[in-house]
Order: C-alpha cells, then sequence, then structure tokens
C-alpha cells in the first residue's frame, strides 16, 4: 500500500534544534509593552507562537468566565467555533487533561491511539480539517481570573515520538514566559480599564497617555479646561512631548513606574497661551512598580488662573473703576451685551469702556487683553 506524499512529509518531520532567533523574538513579544490593541497584540502572540513551534496552525483561548476569546493563526475562526459548539464535550484528550492538570500536553500524552482513532471527534473533526497531532500548553494566569490554553496543531499524520519529545521541551521553556507576559499584560488590561473613572473623579487636569505616547484618555477637568482655551492644540501637542520625554527617560534609565528621580527637563514644562499659563508634569504609572507594563500620567496645572483684583488692574494699568470691573469680565470672555447685562449698563457703554480698557492696557485684542491681565505683561 503506498503512502501519500503528504502523509510521507509529515512521517520525515524533524523538529529542528531550538532557533534562537524565533525564541528571543518571541520572548521579545510576550514582555514587551503593550503599545497597540490588546487583542492586536494576543494575535501576534498566537502567530510567533505557531513560528516557534514549526506548527502548522496554532490557536490561542482565554476564559474568564463563560464562552472564551481566542485567537487562530493558519486557522479559520469558523473552526474553532464548531469546535465549541460540537466536539468539545466529545474531545475527551481535553477532558483528561482537566483532570490531571496538566501545564504541558501532547494528543498522544491524552489519547490512547486506538480510542482516538474509533472516536468521532477524530473522523468529524480532526481528520476532517488535518488536525492529525497537537501540542499545548494550559495556564491559570496568575492575579486574574484568566485560564489559557495554546493548541499548536500539526497536520498530514501525527508527530514522530521524538519530534513531540522535542516540541514539548520547547513548551516548557516557553510556559514560563507565557504566563509572566500574559499576566502582565492582563493585570494592565484591567487596571487601565478602571482609570479612567478614576480620573475622572479627580479634581486635577490629566492625561494617560501610552508608553508609544499614544493618547488613552483625558479625565473631565482636562476636557473643560481645554474646552474654554482657545489654544487647546497647543496645550495637547506640549503634554505629548512630556509623555514621550519621560518614557524614553524611562526606557533609558529603567527607573520604576511613579518614579521621578532624575527626570529630564523635558518632562516638566511651562507654556503660555492667550488665556493662561500652565506647567505640565509627567510620570509614570501602571498597577504595579515591578510590571514592565506602565503608563504615563501628564498634569496640567493652571497658574495664574484668575484675574488680578479690580483695586490691582486699576493700580497697574490706570483704569477706572468701572474699568476695572469691565477688564475682569473681558477675561471670561463676556461678550459686550453680556457685560451690559451684568453691569446694568447699555451695550454702547460697554462698548466703549472695553475700547478705553483695550488702549490703556495697550493691546488691540480682547485675547491679547486676556493675557495681559492674567500675566501681569
Amino acid at each position: 500500500m503506498s503512502t501519500s506524499p503528504s502523509i510521507a512529509r509529515a512521517q520525515r518531520r524533524v523538529a529542528p534544534p531550538v532557533h534562537m532567533d524565533r525564541f528571543e523574538n518571541t520572548v521579545g513579544l510576550l514582555l514587551s509593552p503593550l503599545e497597540g490593541e490588546s487583542d492586536a497584540w494576543r494575535q501576534d502572540v498566537t502567530r510567533a507562537l505557531r513560528t516557534f513551534m514549526d506548527a502548522d496552525r496554532a490557536v490561542m483561548m482565554l476564559w474568564r468566565g463563560g464562552t472564551p476569546s481566542f485567537y487562530c493563526d493558519g486557522l479559520p475562526v469558523e473552526v474553532i467555533r464548531e469546535y465549541f459548539e460540537h466536539f468539545a464535550p466529545l474531545d475527551h484528550g481535553m477532558a483528561r487533561r482537566d483532570a490531571l492538570r496538566l501545564s504541558i500536553w501532547s494528543r498522544s500524552m491524552l489519547w490512547d491511539r486506538s480510542t482516538l482513532l474509533r472516536s468521532a471527534y477524530f473522523h468529524e473533526f480532526a481528520l476532517r480539517h488535518d488536525l492529525q497531532d497537537s501540542v499545548g500548553l494550559s495556564l491559570d494566569v496568575e492575579g486574574t481570573p484568566t485560564h489559557a490554553r495554546v493548541a499548536l496543531l500539526y497536520g498530514g499524520a501525527p508527530l514522530p515520538e521524538d519530534s513531540v519529545a522535542t516540541m514539548l521541551r520547547r513548551l516548557g521553556l516557553i510556559l514560563p514566559v507565557l504566563r509572566t507576559g500574559l499576566g502582565i499584560h492582563l493585570r494592565f488590561e484591567r487596571w487601565l480599564g478602571a482609570m479612567p473613572s478614576m480620573l475622572d473623579r479627580v479634581g486635577e487636569r490629566l492625561i494617560l497617555y501610552s508608553v508609544a505616547g499614544r493618547e488613552l484618555h483625558r479625565n473631565l477637568t482636562m476636557r473643560r479646561a481645554l474646552e474654554q482655551d482657545d489654544e487647546r492644540d497647543r496645550i495637547l501637542q506640549v503634554a505629548e512631548t512630556v509623555a514621550r520625554a519621560v518614557m524614553a527617560h524611562a526606557r533609558s534609565d529603567g527607573r520604576l513606574a511613579g518614579s521621578t528621580l532624575g527626570a529630564p527637563a523635558a518632562s516638566r514644562q511651562v507654556i503660555q497661551t492667550g488665556l493662561a499659563r500652565y506647567r505640565l508634569r509627567g510620570c509614570m504609572v501602571g498597577p504595579d512598580t515591578l510590571d514592565t507594563e506602565s503608563a504615563v500620567l501628564v498634569s496640567v496645572d493652571r497658574l495664574n488662573a484668575e484675574p488680578p483684583s479690580p483695586n490691582t488692574l486699576r493700580e497697574r494699568f490706570g483704569l477706572t473703576a468701572r474699568e476695572a470691573q469691565v477688564a475682569c469680565l473681558l477675561v471670561q470672555r463676556l461678550t459686550n451685551d453680556e457685560i451690559a447685562d451684568a453691569l446694568g449698563i447699555s451695550s454702547h457703554t460697554a462698548r466703549h469702556h472695553t475700547e478705553s480698557v483695550l488702549l490703556k492696557v495697550r493691546v488691540n485684542s480682547r485675547r491679547a487683553l486676556r493675557q495681559a491681565l492674567l500675566t501681569g505683561m
């Protein structure tokens, strides 16, 4: 009886020694800061594990109660859905894995070969999708309610015994790194999910950035402050510069989250807009100072937030009592009609006082007037 070419190739499959570049790439990805979307990172991890294990297909599944989320590489999503909907109860190998609480496993460890070949699971699912063999690992992610499972799948024919042994050794190498990487990212993700509501309850003006400098959240106080300042884009630009400076310093100096020792000058900046003067400061934050995951929090403190008193304005710029009242209202961005209503005068009189204030302060616009009155310039 002749053997088909695909089966012959699979029977000759010999697992090569571990490629250190693949191992280093996989480890680097698992322990890298989360700079993009969580799902994209998990998809990249699944792809890296498939490459590292010389597998034909790979799937990573995460249980956090109920139906798992899963990430496939080389395997259609519909196949995984079919498995959970119809064939998971027939996969007695996984039931055995759960009973034995194995962290690393192969199909040959979980199934008696003759029993597997007689099973409906093998004939109706595994054989139909050319999932001839598999190895994998399972773990509970410390500090989270998450159970993770990764299956590396091989087609053509079952793996030779020596190849299975090699693949299990590879899984032994990657298991602690996967446990650490998933733990860091899942804890950070949970912490990050709670941050918006936490920051919105704070009265300070705050913006949270990712380690890549991408804005994650600006709190309610910050949003309100930006609505009042015409130069909001400039404020945001400087805030991003501060965040990137903090992260660059942390990467080069190995500072822990929350550390401000030796922070560069770029992480503390003062800017002046037409409305106010601001001091921006950034620092690293994270769910645990020992985690490699972190974010950057930038605070935006408004200096000289209130205009000088009417008496101070009168002395500094030679204004009359009424002009000083008008000047204070102009700082609050009131129109001539609104000033007239507030002071019980006519719009014509309000306009006359406004022109007089501009003349005495030696500016030619309301925006320049606000800056001059707030800064004393």
